[in-house]
């Protein structure tokens, strides 16, 4: 992933796997926080300039989906905040050219974001 990627993208993933790309990386929770989505963790009220980065999944470089997101993720947004939030990026980001899967990791690359 780092091959393919330069210092100021964005990627989506779980905080298990986001530490290990070197770009800006934040977790499905961030991402819907920053749509206005509250979230378990976070409101829906952050002010965007309180983000570092735009951490939005629809300019994210890649999002990498793995067990977090079926698991902990879109249960919890589903049920604890009753929005389909991290359902539907789920939902949308997979329609995206899937580039890597192994296991349970799968990696789609945002078409709009060609280089």
């Amino acid at each position: 992933m780092n091959a393919r990627t330069v210092a100021d993208d964005v990627v989506i993933a779980s905080p298990g796997l986001a530490w290990v790309f070197d770009v800006h990386t934040a977790d499905p929770q961030m991402a819907m926080a920053y749509e206005g989505q509250a979230t378990p963790h976070l409101p829906a009220d952050i002010p965007a300039d309180r983000f570092v980065f735009e951490p939005d999944y629809r300019q994210a470089r890649f999002v990498v989906v793995d067990n977090y997101w079926y698991n902990w993720a879109v249960h919890n947004a589903r049920i604890r905040i009753r929005v389909a939030g991290v359902s539907a990026l789920v939902h949308e980001v997979q329609d995206w050219p899937r580039v890597f899967g192994s296991g349970a990791i799968e990696v789609y690359r945002n078409p709009n974001l060609e280089r």
